[in-house]
């Protein structure tokens, strides 16, 4: 595209986005900052600065800065004058915001800031949703609350405080030392709010600051005048104003409209009605305009321009295309943004042959692309003697940054090549050397003969189990793109005989004895047992039960449904016998990462800062064992492994006495599962795919290509969500979806 096209500086003025983002639907996650302090109200933060996340283009002096959906949604800039294309990271970005001489954007559900040359890639949070930056903090929704930081990361600050499973607080905006925001539920036809509620940026009391009927939608703050869509309870939709004092409350327009953003004296927006295309209409609610003609969405105005995203699916609802284009407020000059496409390199396959004599060890490094310098880290070393063959599959062709390379090195000649990970893994783990660990060995049998399952996979939300020659898992049943129900299975470990169990949509299986425990997610996580080959399923507790460890004949867990009506996320420690009898509350602190071993309970106390607690099984004898930030904790043996909040969530372990600290590694993990002497984590820095390191820290590998959600480990297989369950062997071959 001609720089021409662009206006070459952005106006000073007001946009405002909703980014609808499902929350806590696969995740044992729950980010809960203490509450801190005020420090009172600087006047700068009284001013809002950027608009709230969900831009997926932002400008710069002469850079436009946006995703780019053709090469995986990854953030680029492009110069207005010379229209040149820049990479900027390397990894999905979206929500992008532009502040004094930083970019930052949202990937996954966490918060990052870089420079805008791609420097000072910088972690901000975990399991963030909606964000907006003004002046010195960053505000974000996060688990039903609404939180503020630093823009360094520091800080971190809980403002509002509500039930779990209440109200969800979306759609943030902030005017005159207030935050304004739609709290409600998220259906499959978008956001249902009760109700435009207000708070004070430092978390003071919150006030409903206007009362609504029907459902709003989108709220858009301008000039003190409160702009939002709302739903009536007969389905007829309507844009309206009312001043942020609650007075003068009007209709704009009786139209089925979908995304709005107010700029000036003009309210833009999509028409439901009219295949998406993008309207406008006066404030005052006159001169109905049609800019287009395309199904719009992402809208955000620059000046003259307004940029938008074009979306086509298929009958599944999958994404087949995404692209953006451009239009004159006037509706004149469409034009389409022509994104940069990545780079394609013409290789030799000669070029990836790598031969292994006696005596000469080769290095393996991790990197991107085909011509970058490699990390430091060495991540594993060929053994001597061993030959590998290793060509290139993708007909004689690379495409840069689509996946992780090997930087091969020779030792005694210095000579240099690339492979890829996908087609050296295998090789690799076929060549190393047996580990054999016969303490870790002696660990894991004695706990499997107590346990219903692994802690590992009980953090990890506990979908999968091994008993006595059998596995039990759950698979989901996708029944259209919003609805979905549970079937629970079992299998030999050898796949010779296979059996479904139940229909039920459940979580945290535990097997002991003859019988299966779990929460079923359909009943409120109420606490079942069924024998383990499906027959005489009992209900035996109504709590709503989280993190199920079964040990013995007891049954710890995490109770939500303790209200003690301090409207914190109640999840107290609780235990009761197999039968539902003897419920007994073992400690009043609000607790994460639930941890039943030997004879100690373990868990992330939520009320002193994520620190590590212990106490005996009757709930006595509770001591403090770390002073981090600490979640995803795996208790084995002696030690404690974890992954480290207060040193940018790094992967540490410690003595269950608390000595002996040690970071084992810089990666930040989106779930940790410790098995037989081995630590399998998601890798957020390289697209959640999963790696393996010994518990040491050494070996570090990656073990598959795919972005993953959680880990279950049982035998020689490794269980994983990714588009569904799938499991492979440990060394990331033999990759099947389970059925």
């Amino acid at each position: 595209m001609q720089g021409q096209h662009f206006l070459l500086s952005i106006l000073a003025i007001t946009v405002c986005m909703v980014l609808i983002i499902a929350m806590g639907c696969d995740s044992n996650i729950n980010y809960s900052p203490e509450k801190m302090e005020s420090e009172g109200i600087k006047e700068s933060e009284l001013r809002q600065e950027v608009f709230s996340s969900g831009g997926f283009i932002a400008q710069k002096d002469d850079w436009l800065f946006y995703s780019n959906y053709d090469d995986g949604g990854k953030l680029y800039k492009f110069n207005l004058n010379s229209g040149e294309h820049i990479k900027v990271n390397n990894e999905k970005s979206s929500g992008i915001s532009i502040v004094d001489d930083w970019v930052y954007y949202s990937s996954g559900n966490n918060i990052y800031r870089i420079r805008p040359d791609g420097s000072e890639r910088t972690l901000l949070s975990l399991w963030a949703g909606e964000f907006l930056v003004a002046n010195d903090w960053i505000y974000h929704t996060s688990n039903y609350d609404l939180h503020k930081f630093r823009t360094d990361g520091t800080g971190h600050k809980k403002i509002t405080d509500v039930v779990r499973d209440g109200p969800v607080a979306h759609s943030i905006y902030i005017a005159e030392g207030w935050l304004y925001y739609l709290e409600g539920w998220q259906q499959a036809d978008g956001w249902h709010a009760s109700s435009l509620n207000k708070v004070s940026i430092d978390g003071g009391e919150v006030f409903e600051a206007v009362d609504l009927k029907g459902f709003p939608r989108n709220i858009c703050l301008v000039d003190n005048w409160l702009y939002y869509i709302e739903v009536g309870r007969s389905h007829g939709t309507t844009i309206n104003k009312i001043k942020t004092d609650g007075s003068q409350s009007m209709v704009l327009k009786e139209i089925n409209a979908d995304e709005m953003v107010v700029v000036e004296e003009w309210i833009y927006f999509t028409n439901w009605d009219d295949n998406f295309s993008i309207y406008k209409i006066r404030t005052d609610g006159s001169e109905l305009v049609k800019l287009n003609d395309d199904k719009s969405s992402n809208i955000i105005v620059f000046g003259d321009w307004v940029y938008y995203s074009v979306v086509q699916r298929d009958d599944n609802f999958n994404i087949i295309s995404e692209e953006i284009y451009q239009i004159r407020t006037d509706g004149s000059e469409r034009l389409k943004f022509n994104m940069a496409q990545p780079e394609v390199k013409a290789v030799s396959p000669e070029q990836y042959f790598v031969a292994v004599d006696e005596g000469i060890s080769l290095y393996l490094r991790s990197s991107y692309g085909t011509e970058g310098k490699s990390s430091e880290d060495i991540l594993g070393r060929l053994p001597r003697g061993s030959e590998l063959s290793v060509v290139d599959k993708n007909e004689n062709t690379i495409v840069s940054d689509q996946h992780t390379w090997w930087e091969v090195t020779d030792e005694r000649t210095g000579i240099t090549g690339w492979v890829a990970a996908e087609y050296l893994r295998r090789e690799l783990y076929e060549h190393q050397e047996d580990i054999i660990d016969e303490p870790w060995k002696a660990v894991d049998q004695k706990e499997h003969e107590l346990r219903g399952n692994t802690v590992g996979n009980i953090i990890n939300g506990g979908l999968v189990a091994e008993h006595d020659g059998w596995i039990y898992y759950m698979i989901t049943i996708q029944a259209d793109w919003h609805t979905a129900y549970g079937e629970t299975h079992r299998v030999s470990s050898d796949g010779s005989k296979h059996a479904q169990l139940n229909s039920h949509y459940i979580s945290f299986i535990n097997v002991v004895g003859d019988w299966i425990y779990y929460a079923d997610v359909y009943d409120f996580y109420s606490t079942y047992k069924v024998r383990t080959d499906g027959s005489d399923p009992v209900k035996i507790n109504n709590d709503e039960a989280m993190g199920l460890n079964v040990a013995g004949d007891w049954i710890y867990y995490l109770n939500y449904t303790d209200d003690d009506g301090s409207r914190r996320t109640n999840n107290r420690i609780y235990k009761m016998l197999t039968d539902g009898t003897e419920r007994t509350k073992l400690t009043d602190a609000h607790s994460q990462y639930l941890n039943v071993v030997g004879d100690w309970i373990y868990y992330s106390n939520l009320d002193d800062a994520y620190n590590i607690y212990k106490m005996r099984l009757d709930g006595s004898g509770k001591t403090k064992v770390n002073n981090d930030y600490s979640i995803y904790i795996n208790v084995i043996g002696d030690w404690i492994y974890y992954s480290n909040g207060s040193d940018g969530f790094a992967i540490y372990k410690i003595r269950t006495d608390g000595s002996e600290r040690i970071k084992l590694s810089d990666d930040i993990p989106g779930t940790l599962n410790v098995y037989a002497g081995w630590i399998y984590y998601t890798n957020m820095e390289d697209n959640y795919t999963i790696y393996k390191m010994r518990t040491d820290g050494s070996g570090r590998m990656q073990v598959n290509n795919e972005n993953t959600g959680r880990i279950f480990v049982v035998d020689d297989w490794i269980y994983y969500k990714s588009s569904g369950l799938y499991r492979m062997s440990l060394d990331g071959s033999e990759r099947q979806k389970v059925q």
